[in-house]
């Protein structure tokens, strides 16, 4: 049974079914969105990076008290960050920086994993001007991205793994 005050309505219905099946398609792998008739992209996994002052409390939260499994765990170059799973293809990366050595981009409250180096090089070009001046860049860990803003004004982290 559905949870109170979740039926949707004949109007919503539409959206409803389209968002069921982008969750099932998510279980099957990486995922192309995109619009009707345009370019389509590939997206690997849905990121939500939080950057933390006080890394143990948070580390705690995600890892023992919500019970997520923690898929890495990483201390290298004054920075320190887990990841953990939400699911299939959903992640959340919690990292204290070390200032010094990450890029001068702000924190994106979203991520979007791409497949590999060309995939990120080639939606740069396609977003021109809208990267406001974001080149791709090295983060320390070797992940290769850059940050942009959503016209409403909302970071999104684009990148990929080291190596890919």
């Amino acid at each position: 049974a559905e949870p109170q005050g979740s039926a949707s309505t004949a109007a919503e219905e539409p959206a409803r079914q389209a968002f069921l099946q982008c969750g099932a398609q998510l279980l099957e792998g990486p995922v192309q969105v995109g619009h009707r008739g345009g370019a389509r992209m590939t997206v690997s996994a849905l990121w939500v990076p939080l950057e933390v002052a006080g890394f143990d409390p948070v580390a705690q939260f995600y890892g023992e008290l919500l019970r997520l499994p923690k898929l890495l765990g990483w201390q290298q170059d004054g920075e320190r960050g887990a990841v953990y799973a939400i699911g299939p293809t959903a992640r959340i990366e919690i990292v204290r920086p070390d200032r010094a050595t990450a890029p001068a981009t702000a924190a994106a409250p979203i991520a979007l994993e791409l497949p590999n180096r060309t995939s990120v090089d080639d939606l740069h070009r396609r977003l021109g001007d809208r990267t406001g001046g974001a080149e791709p860049a090295m983060f320390p860990r070797g992940h290769y991205g850059f940050t942009v803003a959503d016209p409403a004004g909302h970071r999104v982290l684009l990148w990929t793994e080291a190596g890919r």
